[in-house]
């Protein structure tokens, strides 16, 4: 009988004779009951021992005598909780004992063993299995106590794990297996101490595999500070290194440091991303505004009143015409562009420091110093050394001389050094400032021409240039310009703090004011069906141009026409297929003023892909014209300006990040960087010259070329082989999408399996409802959700805006419902979006981005979306305008599905970011002092007070564990402003506690390219984020600050509340309003589908029949996954208790069953496999066992059904969902004669969909099964035996064993759904009608619903066929070999008779053990029947029969003849021939 957490409570599915025991009374019992059976192992144990030398029976008595003594013994077994606490209280205590005192003597051996390795060693000895045995003698020896402690306390009611193999085709070899066959004597007494043996054995390997366990999870799940040192040189060891071992977190073989940095330059990409976006969107919808004023002044003016058509088109040469204005506004030249003298001024002299400043900043210029000043000051010791043994210590003056020239030359490199480790200081600072220089006193706009030309434009249409009071903070067309240029100078800006060459840095620096790069449609990455295509018309003209070009170059005087026309479409092909993203050379490159034509190779980090550094974006290029005709040079700004920044953004966060990591990397204990003559110290030179380094250990960072180089400090240097691959971004993708393998893997069964899930999820309005209540479980379970300040945050101030007070609600709506309907308004709330995703809290949905990955380029991408977005885009055709029409809307719900996500995730930080700030800053901590605070500074230690103590040190403490992105864990120093620290800090909670697409790693990664699984990175997530919930609930509890403490109990009230008090709440309350018994919730469980076995059920009525409706509340419950477990476990437990199994076998088969449950999501076909194998490999028979054809269908008509079956796959899960909704209104049935009701049905909508139970339904797929289950155990019987070969009539005797226990298994089961079929109101004339199938005889139906058990009769056919292939080998043979069924028939029926009418529910089988053979004879001395000579036969097995039926034999049984007596006795259920 499943097991709810309900049923502890009092009034739960009890006995009558229970009803009076509650939980805790129970439970306390069982504590009791523990305790005292201690001392009673003690006594039974010498008992024991004393019968198996004596030969008495003394060890019952004892055991009696205890249990008689004990108050508690009833209310202790009364319930699973008293059972429970009984086992725990009986095994731990001396266990742990055992464990101590096997581990104090296990570490005197470990160190005995240790001074013997030592002495081996010193000798020249091997010392391998001394040093083995040391590292394992403390745990082997405490684990041998543990189990040599609990073997006292054994019990053979809480049984071993391997009780659970009874019946089964492993039970022989389950060596543990309780023995539990009552004997007497010495035979009595060897069972109860073999019992024991096998208890403390298996005990001792239990605890061993829990330690292990243990160590491998924390091993798995602890962020790692040292990164993994060198792989292994065998492959198959590396990869498991890289996938498994170190796979499991987002690290990888990196440390948490690395990884926080990689992360923070993609979120800052992530961030500029969605604010060019917003910015290009707000100029689209600026220019919108006025196009109904401007058709409406076309209209008046030509008095063409129904002239929609000309209205139409002149509302787009409008836009046409502002778009342009603005480009040529953004793109003027340097003599010509808006910025102010005065901005200008400044701009060189601040931009020239800085880039001075970034290059005295340079690494590699900071090792060379550093380098040197090792060499100088070894030298002046060398120096000093060799002065101080001449006669007196007097130097010559050449000494002087040279001992001067080195004091000079040290305090210069020290005066360099200084000055360079300032300049990062100062390039750090200007980091933490932002880097931005220009704001709107730096531009001029309204004087120049252009701009006048647009503001007249707007005027007319009746807009206005600018909507807000501060110029960027509105929606406005000049607000759109001074955000578009100040974005892309400020960037710039931000780039000049990076090292690059003095010419780049130049042109950089002349270019601010009007630098924008210039796009082409042919890079474009926009999937599948939308590339750019040249037209034929294009390619003429190109090369037209080109062969112009060719008969113009002096080079080609001497060739004819025919051949530079060859050559030059030669060229279009080759520029057309390759993209043009070959090599431009170095002599084609020009610096031009204005507007720049360059050409750029794409600048990407994903996944897959390594750090880029390519500053040739900041080098203006030029293509030809030929080849910007074939390109599609994009005119728009709002896609220029997106592009220019993104490049920007993308070269400066990867520059700063690896400046960033080698800072970590270059210092300290967690030095990983080395130079080439530590190489060569340390492998010789030749092997480092001649790149003979193991690569697994180490790897070289290639030096840069042209223009690129300089920009990493990692040039020329060599990291550890796994460091190298974590700083940039290694990753060996088998299906990258290079050759055919790749492109039919990522087309053909990944795009499939993300199209398949993108339908059930994105495209359903269902799932989109289940996806904001499950996300909300994350802010409850961190305790957000709770009355006290938060609620201030949430609903009044949330601290958070300056130009006017928000609550945190109406900012996270701000941030998602308007980005999705609308877009983020430009104010203050954008700027909060641009941090959220810089510290990666929004856009992290799990599910999402997974799906993202699998379909590639086939649906959409960020680039593509923001390509179309942004004017990037020719208008297509008819084709086009669907495909883009059907991206706009799949992007909008895609949108949706991540928001729904974010919403929670902002509450989250929100929320995090005021009770901890305001928590710390209670104590002290200020802009003034924070970073102070975290270096240890003692005076800004001491200024941490409250109520008069000093919380100097806890602060600090819990400050350092609190911060990872944008800190420097060598200086203890936040590199972020003020402000941010605490955005940081709630950040780094929310992506640890909520599920985050960028923490799932490789092994996650990897599960996600496979076939199988649905979504198999959101049960990682879940596992890990709920794992540190917990911790971080722990942290702070401990933290030593009592604000923060009561922060952290806050937490884990909430996530004990979400994680088990809601669930069960929520189940008890709907089971009191529906008048609902734990029986119904029993016998539910056993009708609901596979999947909802082990969730949450919520009872919300009955239908018209009187069964069961509900709800499966663990849908929307994200933690299910870590509950799921538990109640298969419980689950188990219960039935267990209810059939009379050992704890420890319900226990081992619970766990079982968890653990398949949990493995699930990883291991099951995803819905797109499952489906196309079903309609291939298992040619047309679902997993259910459902045809998807039948077998008389012709070829065409199965490969018809078959694609329709893959392609319901696709089928978005809202059509099933509104299909049903308007079946409930028309009163349709569906092609099952299920009818629906419209209150239900409209209620999943929001995420709940309520479910009808219909065990009639129900108990025909189970009655069907059950006769293809009954046949199968009884074929185990007659299948193996009836093959033809020699058979010994032991084997028949353990076949037939084998076959019963599995058919009983199987009668039971069905009785057991038929007792629920009862509970939930099928009358029997219904079971009956159900379950009376074709294949089940009269008599297994007759007793199947009385519910008993009769053992099978031997069939007539199966003693004539085993008579009959025994007399065949016998004739070929020429043996005479008894019929082996003759043998064993008297044992066979004495199984039998043990075995008449046992109870389906509470009833076990009682299968003896045959084991010592011998002649037996009829204690009347009638019938003899010959010995059975194998090992496993009772001794008086016939006596006991006879002794059974004696007392029923008519008295003149020994006169009467053969025939009669042998009648008499089968009717006894003794058949003997």
């Amino acid at each position: 009988m499943p097991f709810q957490l309900q049923d502890e409570l009092p009034g739960g599915s009890k006995t009558a004779e229970d009803e009076d025991v509650g939980l805790v009374t129970s439970a306390l019992a069982g504590v009791y009951t523990g305790l005292w059976n201690i001392p009673k192992g003690f006594f039974s144990l010498g008992a024991e021992l004393m019968d198996l030398g004596f030969g008495t029976e003394s060890a019952a008595s004892v055991e009696k005598f205890f249990d008689d003594l004990n108050p508690f013994d009833d209310e202790a077994e009364a319930r699973l909780s008293g059972k429970l606490t009984q086992a725990i209280a009986q095994i731990a205590p001396l266990g742990i004992y055992g464990f101590a005192k096997g581990a104090q003597m296990g570490s005197k051996v470990a160190r005995d063993l240790a001074k013997k390795a030592v002495v081996a060693r010193r000798t020249g000895k091997s010392f391998g299995m001394l040093n083995f045995g040391r590292k394992i003698a403390k745990t082997g020896m405490g684990v041998a106590g543990a189990g040599a402690a609990e073997a006292i306390v054994a019990d053979e009611d809480i049984g071993t794990l391997a009780d659970m193999l009874e019946g089964t085709s492993l039970e022989g070899a389950a060596v543990t297996m309780m023995d539990r066959e009552t004997r007497e004597g010495r035979s009595e007494a060897y069972r109860r101490l073999m019992n024991r043996i096998k208890f403390g054995t298996e005990g001792a390997m239990f605890n061993l595999g829990l330690i292990g366990a243990g160590k491998g999870i924390k091993k798995l799940r602890t962020p790692s500070v040292e990164p993994l040192s060198r792989y292994s040189d065998n492959p198959l060891v590396k990869e498991l290194q890289k996938t498994v071992l170190y796979g499991a977190k987002p690290e990888g073989v990196g440390n948490k440091a690395i990884f926080e940095a990689g992360r923070l330059a993609q979120d800052e990409v992530s961030a500029v991303i969605r604010t060019t976006t917003e910015i290009g969107q707000d100029l689209t919808k600026a220019i919108n505004k006025l196009m109904p004023s401007v058709e409406k002044n076309y209209l008046q003016q030509t008095g063409r009143a129904m002239d929609k058509e000309g209205a139409k088109k002149a509302s787009d040469v409008f836009q046409k015409n502002i778009l342009d204005d603005v480009k040529k506004l953004l793109t003027l030249k340097p003599t010509d562009n808006t910025l102010t003298d005065a901005a200008k001024e400044n701009a060189k002299k601040v931009l020239g420091e800085r880039s001075k400043l970034a290059r005295l900043a340079d690494r590699q210029l900071i090792r060379k110093l550093e380098v040197e000043a090792d060499q100088l000051l070894k030298k002046e010791q060398t120096l000093k050394n060799e002065i101080a043994t001449q006669p007196g210590g007097i130097a010559s003056r050449e000494q002087e001389a040279s001992l001067k020239k080195l004091r000079t030359q040290i305090v210069n490199n020290t005066k360099k050094l200084n000055d360079s480790n300032k300049a990062v200081q100062s390039i750090k600072e200007f980091d933490r400032q932002g880097g931005g220089i220009f704001t709107e006193s730096s531009y001029n706009f309204k004087n120049n021409p252009v701009y006048k030309r647009i503001e007249d434009a707007v005027k007319l249409a009746g807009g206005k240039m600018q909507e807000g009071q501060v110029l960027g903070r509105g929606g406005g067309i000049a607000d759109v310009i001074f955000n578009v240029r100040s974005g892309i100078d400020n960037m710039s800006a931000r780039l000049l703090n990076r090292n690059m060459t003095e010419e780049i840095a130049n042109i950089l620096n002349d270019q601010i004011g009007t630098y924008m790069t210039t796009s082409y449609r042919l890079h474009l990455d926009m999937g599948l069906l939308a590339k750019h295509k040249p037209t034929g018309q294009d390619l003429i003209k190109a090369q037209k141009s080109r062969f112009e070009q060719l008969v113009k170059d002096p080079k080609n005087i001497n060739r004819t026409r025919e051949s530079l026309d060859i050559q030059a479409k030669k060229d279009v092909a080759r520029f057309v297929k390759n993209k043009g993203l070959e090599q431009i050379p170095s002599d084609k490159l020009k610096a031009k003023n204005g507007d720049l034509k360059q050409y750029v190779s794409p600048v990407t980090k994903t996944e897959i892909e390594n750090i880029k550094l390519d500053s040739r974006i900041l080098k203006p290029k030029e293509l030809e014209e030929w080849q910007r005709i074939v390109a599609g040079e994009i005119t728009d700004p709002r896609y220029n300006f997106y592009d220019t920044v993104l490049k920007q953004a993308r070269l400066n966060a990867n520059a700063k990040y690896l400046n960033n990591v080698y800072d970590m990397l270059s210092k300290g204990k967690n030095k990983q960087i080395f130079t080439q003559d530590d190489m060569i110290q340390r492998f010789g030179e030749k092997a480092v010259l001649n790149e003979q380094i193991n690569p697994n250990l180490f790897r070289r960072v290639q030096a840069g070329v042209d223009e690129i180089s300089g920009m990493s400090p990692f040039e020329g240097l060599y990291l550890r082989a796994p460091v190298y691959d974590a700083v940039f971004d290694v990753s060996n993708n088998l299906f990258k999408g290079n050759g055919l393998l790749g492109q039919f893997y990522q087309y053909g069964i990944l795009a499939p399996k993300g199209v398949a899930q993108i339908s059930k999820t994105i495209l359903s309005v269902l799932t989109h409802a289940r996806n904001f209540v499950s996300a909300g479980a994350f802010a409850m379970a961190n305790g957000i959700i709770l009355p006290g300040q938060q609620f201030t945050t949430l609903f009044a101030d949330a601290g958070l805006t300056k130009d006017s007070q928000r609550s945190l609600i109406g900012i996270a709506k701000d941030l998602t419902a308007k980005r999705v309907v609308g877009g983020i308004p430009a104010n203050e709330v954008r700027e909060i979006s641009e941090l959220l995703s810089k510290y990666g809290v929004t856009g992290t949905q799990v599910e999402a981005n997974v799906m993202k990955q699998n379909v590639g380029n086939v649906i959409n991408n960020t680039d593509q979306a923001a390509a179309e977005t942004l004017g990037a885009t020719l208008s297509p055709d008819k084709f086009g305008k669907v495909l883009r029409k059907s991206r706009e809307i799949y992007g909008k719900l895609e949108d949706a599905y991540v928001a729904e996500d974010d919403f929670w995730k902002i509450l989250t930080w929100g929320v995090e970011r005021a009770r901890h700030k305001g928590a710390l800053e209670s104590y002290g901590v200020n802009a003034d002092n924070f970073n102070k605070v975290l270096a240890g500074d003692a005076n800004a230690l001491a200024t941490i007070t409250k109520d008069g103590k000093n919380y100097g040190r806890q602060v600090q403490e819990f400050l350092q564990k609190s911060l990872t992105r944008n800190y420097d864990p060598n200086a203890k120093q936040f590199l972020g402003p003020y402000e941010e620290m605490f955005t940081e800090v709630a950040a780094n909670i929310t992506r640890n506690n909520v599920p985050n697409y960028a923490y799932i790693g490789r092994f996650g990664r990897a599960l996600r390219l496979s076939p199988f699984g649905n979504f198999i990175a959101f049960p990682l997530e879940v596992i890990r984020t709920g794992n540190n919930v917990l911790e971080q609930s722990i942290k702070e509890i401990k933290s030593g600050i009592p604000e923060v403490t009561a922060i952290g109990y806050k937490r884990l009230f909430g996530f004990g509340f979400t994680t088990t008090a809601l669930p069960v709440g929520l189940t008890a309350g709907f089971k009191a309003k529906n008048d609902v018994t734990n029986e119904e919730m029993d016998a539910l469980r056993r009708f609901v589908p596979p999947w909802s076995q082990n969730s949450t059920l919520l009872p919300v009525g009955r239908d018209k029949n009187g069964y069961l409706k509900y709800v499966d509340f663990s849908y929307a419950n994200a933690y299910d996954i870590l509950l799921r477990p538990f109640n298969a476990v419980v689950n188990e437990l219960s039935k267990g208790e209810a059939t009379e199994d050992s704890l420890m076998k319900a226990l081992g088969t619970g766990i079982t069953e968890a653990t398949l449950d949990l493995t699930k999501p990883f291991t099951s076909e995803s819905i797109f496999t499952e489906r196309f194998v079903d309609s291939t490999l298992r040619q047309g028979i679902g997993k259910s066992g459902k045809r998807i054809w039948s077998g008389s269908d012709d070829t065409f008509v199965k490969i018809a059904k078959g694609v329709k079956h893959i392609a319901e796959s696709f089928e978005p899960g809202s059509l099933a969902q509104l299909q049903r909704i308007s079946d409930s209104v028309t009163g349709k049935t569906d092609t099952y004669g299920r009818s629906f009701n419209f209150a239900d049905e409209i209620k999943s909508l929001a995420g709940f969909r309520v479910q009808n139970v219909d065990p009639e339904r129900g108990m025909i797929y189970k009655s069907t099964n059950f006769g293809k289950n009954l046949k199968g155990a009884e074929n185990l019987f007659t299948g193996t035996l009836l093959k033809g070969g020699r058979v010994s009539p032991e084997e028949i005797l353990n076949t037939y064993k084998y076959s019963e226990q599995r058919r009983f298994e199987v009668l039971k089961e069905m009785y057991q759904d038929i007792e629920a079929a009862r509970t939930l109101g099928m009358s029997n004339n219904q079971i009956k009608a159900k379950v009376k199938r074709r294949g089940i005889s009269e008599k297994v139906f007759k007793d199947l619903m009385r519910g008993q058990y009769n053992p099978r009769r031997v069939s007539d056919f199966f003693i004539a066929r085993t008579a009959q292939i025994n007399n065949n080998l016998n004739a070929e043979t020429g043996e005479d070999v008894p019929n082996p069924y003759i043998e064993a028939r008297p044992f066979l029926n004495e199984i039998r008779r043990q075995n008449i009418r046992i109870d389906l529910l509470t009833g076990e089988l009682n299968i003896p053990d045959f084991d010592e053979p011998e002649e037996t004879i009829d204690p009347l001395g009638t019938i003899q029947t010959p010995p059975l000579n194998t090992s496993p036969i009772n001794t008086n097995i016939i006596n006991a029969q006879s002794q059974n039926v004696g007392s029923t034999l008519p008295a003149n049984f020994a006169s009467l003849p053969t025939e009669e007596k042998i009648k008499l006795l089968e009717d006894r259920g003794i058949r003997i021939g």
